[in-house]
């Protein structure tokens, strides 16, 4: 979907999805080690094409400024911050997922508060680079901003022009990677509430991989269901906005 709104092309994209889904569930199903090791290659390779990103927009202007830290540039102040801070939290979900994972993680008292912070802490400051980088882009006029449909990748395309390609790369590695980290937490916690007896025993049931199998099918299943309805009410990429 990513790649044919970039060149323009008008492609089914309910088959792909739902191949997209197929090959995260074999990732999961073979187990956590297996996935994780996806996510992290596809994580690197978006952080990669992000920052080529971001140093292709600063490059290409003659004056770089830092007045969108300016706190007085905020719109109608402090109701200006509340009105953009459920969006801020809303950017860190996802970064609590380790702590499904204990179970998994050795030395998990150490490593699960460590993964959380360091995720936390990094995508902050890749966050205010795409931000930041956005806003010099467009020297800093908010409205011309607010009128973009994904305001970082228009700025990219400006600066990259056909190489823009990279940035359209990173969102999809980043879908990958976000769903196979969501899909190895959620099934986890599914997991666990059918082996206590909270939910139907089967739940409870492994693989020979030792993953929780009836999980994943159960969570990707519905999640797959939910966004084919949701995405089928229009744009895929309008109704995520």
């Amino acid at each position: 979907m990513i790649l044919a709104q970039f060149f323009h092309l008008t492609v089914p994209w309910q088959p792909i999805a739902i191949l997209f889904v197929g090959f995260v569930w074999f990732l999961v199903y073979r187990g956590v080690k297996v996935s994780t090791q996806w996510a992290v290659i596809t994580f690197a390779f978006e952080m990669l094409l992000i920052l080529v990103g971001v140093f292709a927009i600063i490059s290409h202007l003659t004056q770089l400024t830092f007045a969108s830290f300016n706190p007085g540039m905020v719109k109608n102040g402090l109701s200006g911050i509340g009105l953009a801070f459920p969006l801020a939290i809303f950017m860190f979900i996802g970064v609590g997922n380790p702590g499904a994972m204990v179970e998994k993680t050795r030395y998990a008292r150490r490593a699960v508060p460590t993964a959380i912070y360091t995720a936390t802490i990094f995508v902050s400051i890749v966050y205010l680079l795409m931000a930041w980088s956005t806003s010099v882009a467009y020297h800093n006029d908010a409205s011309k901003i607010a009128g973009l449909a994904v305001p970082f990748i228009s700025a990219a395309s400006k600066a990259l022009g056909p190489v823009a390609i990279l940035v359209y790369l990173a969102g999809l590695t980043s879908t990958f990677a976000s769903l196979i980290g969501a899909t190895n937490a959620q099934t986890r916690m599914i997991f666990s509430t059918g082996r206590e007896g909270l939910l139907p025993g089967d739940l409870g049931k492994v693989s020979r991989f030792a993953t929780p199998w009836v999980a994943i099918a159960v969570y990707l299943g519905l999640a797959t269901v939910l966004t084919l309805i949701w995405a089928s009410q229009g744009s895929p990429v309008k109704n995520t906005l």
